[in-house]
């Protein structure tokens, strides 16, 4: 559907797109949480994190790069580009979510039977509810450690929208300029996830992720501070 992007459909792409969006947070959600099926110690799970966005970053850098390829070759303008990306992306996403989840997650027994009077749609809700009311009456620093969690998720996410919405209106950058500039960020966050497994069997988990916020932070206000 959303191959059909252009003025007159942009309204109703933008709430196809918050739909993914919000797909995808409920996929990655559940991802997360079967992580601990793997039984794995903190060190383990620190080089596991990082070996996965170090070979998750290399995979977007050569979409990216074919993606660009694609559109300088076809001469395809913005528009073009945002299709060419949408029937590469969607198919090749489809094949391996649908893979993994049938093929590479294994069964695992239930954890909790649903109480008498919920329904297992109510239930996680509850359950949720619970573990939020738990973790701000009796464990105030992993509150304060999920609030700044969110915020900086948040954050990181809208720099996105943000930057490109610059590159496009104040710099006047086409869509290939503006894939160039997302390609060398790409570029960098290979390396960084290299040096984040270093970092977490040095320190640990909590300190490394506590470096990446400041260092995050500080680039951003200094790229803030040097814009006109």
């Amino acid at each position: 559907i959303a191959i059909s992007i252009c003025e007159e459909t942009f309204a109703l792409m933008m709430v196809l797109f918050l739909l993914g969006g919000f797909c995808f947070a409920v996929s990655s959600c559940a991802t997360n949480a079967y992580l601990p099926d793997f039984k794995m110690n903190q060190e383990e799970m620190g080089r596991f994190s990082a070996s996965y966005y170090t070979v998750r970053f290399t995979v977007m850098v050569f979409c990216l790069l074919f993606i660009t390829g694609l559109s300088v070759l076809f001469d395809a303008g913005d528009v073009g580009t945002a299709r060419i990306g949408q029937i590469i992306v969607v198919p090749a996403l489809l094949f391996c979510w649908v893979y993994a989840w049938e093929f590479l997650f294994m069964g695992r027994p239930k954890l909790h039977d649903v109480p008498e009077g919920d329904s297992l749609l109510s239930t996680g809700f509850r359950s949720a509810m619970r573990t939020a009311v738990n973790i701000h009456r009796y464990f105030p620093d992993l509150k304060i450690f999920i609030c700044s969690l969110m915020l900086y998720s948040a954050a990181a996410s809208s720099l996105v929208a943000v930057s490109s919405t610059y590159m496009k209106d104040q710099l006047d950058m086409s869509s290939i300029e503006i894939g160039m500039v997302f390609l060398i960020v790409l570029l960098f966050a290979v390396p960084g996830s290299m040096l984040s497994k270093y970092l977490n069997s040095k320190f640990n988990p909590l300190n490394s992720y506590r470096l990446n916020v400041l260092i995050w932070a500080m680039t951003t206000l200094i790229a803030s501070g040097v814009l006109h």
